[in-house]
């Protein structure tokens, strides 16, 4: 979504999809509405593990009638959902840990003591503090060099291997690489093996050398600056790029498309001392609805229970290609990532990033300071003392 400094938008969309759940509210009284953010294969697996554990809770000994009704593929933005009336509010949802600085404004219910052992789990000690507003339930969100075997005889360790390979792809009619250019996530390794990623200053040295490299890529060719996900994803599978970076949530569908012809890395250092650092974010469950929560608490807490226990988690690993929570896994590529962090100012800093690397797209120089604005004009426009 194209957001501006004006939040006209962003309240009509509210309102938008405050009718569109009304209408669903109407029409599935007796389910309980599950919002996440998965997309394709993953979002049919998510629907897969909702239908089996409606089917258990129907057949089980306690035969409840109240099921759980997931939405595919909506994009949680949390200025949206902080603004929807809460009598409309999904009853959960599946977010990633940088939203979870909007604990208040999203009204999630802090967890009763009896849930701290579904949050045990965590894997990685460390990567992010504990949580007591959601139970975590994938980590990962890494991104990769994904290539197709077909197309490339060596996988590059650097930006300038990869540059001594673009002629060679030029000349047999194929693009190099391709990602969504102009998305934050995918600028943010780029950005960390510059410098560390600070969300509330981003007009900084190191944001000024990395700014320079990224324009540097496109006006060389190497990467097509008007790049959307569809470099990443079907015009990837149809051959057309060499290689593309995403993330581990695609790597289960570039399978299913490119089969033993997908190959994965981990993505080329800008230099020798200077490895790419992916983000990594934890998926949490979430209860927005403290009425629901309440009064179907221990049907939640069986779906949570179902979601982290270990032969589910070993599913999303073997069918998902996800990275479970639990003990026991690991990245299917080492490579070096960092947590993102979790405050409101990430969400706000995703929105002044899109907005500089637009500009950047365009032409503009010395966008630093311009994003540095407009990050905060928009924390000045959604605090609370509007």
């Amino acid at each position: 979504m194209k957001i501006t400094s004006s939040v006209g938008p962003v309240r009509l969309l509210a309102i938008v999809l405050s009718i569109w759940v009304c209408l669903i509210s109407s029409s599935q009284a007796s389910s309980l509405i599950f919002w996440h953010n998965q997309t394709g294969l993953q979002a049919r697996f998510m629907e897969k593990l909702v239908q089996e554990f409606n089917a258990r809770q129907a057949q089980g000994s306690l035969k409840r009638t109240v099921k759980i009704h997931g939405e595919i593929g909506l994009e949680l933005e949390s200025t949206l959902m902080s603004r929807i009336d809460p009598s409309v509010r999904p009853d959960l949802m599946l977010i990633p840990s940088d939203m979870m600085g909007f604990r208040n404004e999203l009204q999630l219910v802090e967890l009763p003591a009896s849930w701290t052992s579904l949050g045990a789990p965590v894997r990685k000690e460390g990567l992010v503090a504990p949580e007591t507003h959601g139970v975590p339930v994938l980590q990962g969100n890494q991104l990769y060099l994904f290539y197709n075997k077909r197309l490339v005889k060596k996988v590059p360790a650097t930006w300038q291997e990869l540059k001594q390979q673009h002629g060679s792809f030029q000349k047999r009619g194929l693009k190099t690489i391709g990602w969504p250019y102009c998305e934050p996530y995918y600028f943010l390794p780029f950005l960390q093996a510059f410098g560390t990623f600070d969300p509330e200053k981003l007009n900084t040295p190191s944001m000024e050398a990395t700014t320079a490299f990224y324009r540097e890529l496109a006006l060389s060719g190497l990467v097509p600056h008007d790049c959307g996900i569809d470099c990443s994803t079907s015009r990837f599978f149809k051959g057309e790029f060499a290689y593309v970076i995403s993330g581990d949530w695609a790597i289960a569908e570039a399978k299913a498309k490119l089969k033993e012809h997908f190959g994965l890395a981990h993505l080329p250092a800008i230099s020798d001392a200077q490895p790419m650092i992916s983000g990594e974010v934890i998926q949490y469950l979430v209860f927005p609805k403290k009425e629901a929560f309440v009064k179907h608490e221990a049907l939640l807490r069986d779906f949570s229970a179902f979601l982290v226990s270990e032969p589910v988690q070993a599913r999303f690993f073997k069918e998902a290609d996800r990275l479970p929570v639990i003990a026991g896994y690991q990245p299917p590529v080492s490579a070096s990532s960092k947590p993102v962090p979790s405050g409101k100012s990430v969400f706000y800093s995703w929105i002044a990033l899109r907005k500089g690397l637009q500009l950047l797209k365009a032409g503009e120089r010395g966008i630093g300071m311009k994003m540095q604005k407009d990050l905060e004009l928009l924390i000045r426009s959604e605090s609370p003392a509007r």
